[in-house]
Parts: structure tokens; sequence; C-alpha cells
């Protein structure tokens, strides 16, 4: 029991949590490269997001643990402060082992403009720890400033 709630305690330390059968992976457990960061947004799960900036792909992703591996189904809780109409970009898997891009959603940003949340389905993957989920920047470029936030990942 004692053992339970110190795993438990560390886990959600780390910015993990499972709850009902799911993983929940908030914004600390993401990595961070450029400009991207994680910042407080009140409209996030935990009062946090992770944030990019459109124009800068690539910059915040998620590596995927041993204790993750194994076939789940994934979701990503992603919202814009842009509207643009016609931009989108891709919310995917790589895998650093073999160097390539194993699952690729492209996505309208208009779909996730606004303060809300919404989930993007990635659908079932076996994952492995040589997998990190990652997003990509707007295409079209778009010339000015905007930013994607990612409120968490769930494995189920």
């Amino acid at each position: 029991m004692k053992k339970s709630l110190i795993m438990l305690a560390l886990a959600a330390l780390c910015g993990v949590y499972a709850q009902n059968k799911e993983t929940v992976v908030q914004d600390s457990a993401f990595s961070y490269e450029s400009d991207a960061a994680k910042v407080a947004d009140a409209n996030a799960s935990d009062r946090s997001a992770g944030r990019m900036n459109v124009t800068k792909g690539w910059t915040m992703k998620y590596f995927v643990p041993k204790t993750l591996a194994g076939e789940k189904t994934i979701t990503v809780s992603l919202r814009s402060d842009l509207k643009d109409a016609k931009g989108t970009f891709v919310v995917g898997i790589y895998d650093k082992k073999i160097k390539k891009i194993v699952l690729a959603q492209r996505v309208k940003i208009a779909n996730y403009a606004g303060t809300a949340y919404k989930d993007l389905n990635l659908g079932k993957w076996n994952f492995s720890d040589s997998n990190y989920i990652f997003i990509s920047s707007l295409s079209p470029k778009h010339t000015q400033p905007g930013s994607i936030f990612v409120d968490k990942i769930t494995f189920k």
C-alpha cells in the first residue's frame, strides 16, 4: 500500500497519472525546444498547457516511455489562437529507431480555434519506447504570430 502511494505520487509529479485504465500525460512531461514552453492556461485541465509557435513545428514533443509500450488509443487535447481558414498542421508519431514518421494526421487549425480544448483521436497504435508524438508547423506558412496549445495526451 505504501509503495503504491509513493509510485502514484511520483507519477503525478512527473505529469503522468492513470485514471480508469487510461494514462493522462500532462504538459509538464512534454519536451520543449526553441520558443515552445509550458504556459499558464485557465482552460486547460490542470491550468497549464504546452504552447508552440505555429511557424516552428516539432518544438513540443512527448517521448513515449517503456511503461506505455503496447497497443493504445491516443487522444491529444488541442486548441489554437488562430482562425486561419486554410491552414493545416500535422499531429503524428515519429519512430526514432527507423527514423520515419509512422503515423500522421493532418488537421485544419480552424477546427481547434478558440479557448476550449478539443480532442483529436489518432486511433490505435502499437507504441514502443522509440516513438514520440509531435506537432508540425502550420502549412501554408503563416506570417502572423499564433500558437498551438496542447493540454494533455491520453493513452487508453
